[in-house]
């Protein structure tokens, strides 16, 4: 099994390649909408859509399929995202605002820079998506949500991200990792006993290490191990909530991961 925490040790490294430009097929084309839409059902005449500086209310857009959906400075009020299919990435960008949208269902993976107020993403597949740029604001994730990122901010920008409010209570968050500044006391999570919550990581640590060293050689060489490995999966965040399974993968023995859990908690 090629684990998450394999990824976030040991990355795929870098490849050289050469390239050379041949001429392609033309970019297929596209529906531009450059006028402001409310209260009608979305039929573009092409699988590539590209909207500009428009406001979009009560808009029915549910059901299509995209190959792109590209948003610049875009309001979308109270419209329907269900079950919407998008092949390129991201969906949503440059600024765009989406607030009271509801995404049950959607296959869209990723968005831009986009602000997101009181959407609702049940049962939505977000695989893929690292939040760079996106405010997220009591938005809802429902069902299972996997392989996705919350960054508080991006990796080259000292401004935070807002996100605030969001409700993961009816969520099964596999691979999920909140990350660079997010509050989780500003969330609702989950309560579920197959989460765990570490807070003050770098203390909790400490103190950690400050205990095992009374265990014998075999258990405390492995719960070494673990604090390390947990230090630099973790480096630079205060606190921590994933799934325990991911926390036990740190160790080779289940029964120490669960001794150091104990402590870590």
């Amino acid at each position: 099994m090629i684990s998450r925490l394999r990824r976030l040790l040991f990355p795929e490294p870098e490849l050289q390649a050469t390239a050379r430009q041949v001429e392609g097929p033309p970019w297929p084309e596209e529906t531009r909408i450059s006028a402001d839409l409310r209260d009608v059902r979305f039929e573009p005449e092409t699988l590539n859509v590209e909207l500009a500086g428009i406001t979009a209310e009560r808009v029915d857009f549910s059901g299509l399929r995209f190959h792109s959906f590209l948003t610049e400075r875009c309001s979308f009020i109270d419209c329907d995202f269900s079950d919407v299919q998008v092949e390129w990435l991201p969906f949503g960008d440059g600024g765009s605002l989406f607030r009271d949208c509801t995404f049950r269902g959607a296959s869209i993976g990723d968005f831009g820079d986009v602000r997101l107020e009181r959407c609702d993403f049940t049962n939505a597949d977000l695989k893929g998506w690292f939040t760079w740029d996106a405010d997220i604001v009591r938005c809802r994730f429902a069902g299972r949500l996997s392989g996705v990122v919350f960054n508080g901010r991006d990796l080259e920008s000292s401004g935070q991200n807002e996100f605030v409010g969001n409700d993961f209570r009816d969520a099964d968050l596999d691979d999920i990792a909140f990350r660079l500044g997010i509050e989780l006391d500003a969330q609702l999570l989950p309560e579920g006993s197959e989460y765990i919550r570490i807070r003050d990581l770098p203390s909790a640590v400490k103190q950690a290490r400050d205990e095992i060293r009374q265990w014998p050689k075999p258990d405390r060489e492995a719960a070494v191990q673990m604090l390390d490995v947990l230090e630099r999966v973790y480096e630079g965040e205060p606190d921590v909530f994933t799934k325990r399974e991911f926390l036990l993968e740190m160790s080779d023995s289940a029964e120490v991961g669960e001794r150091v859990l104990g402590l870590l908690r």
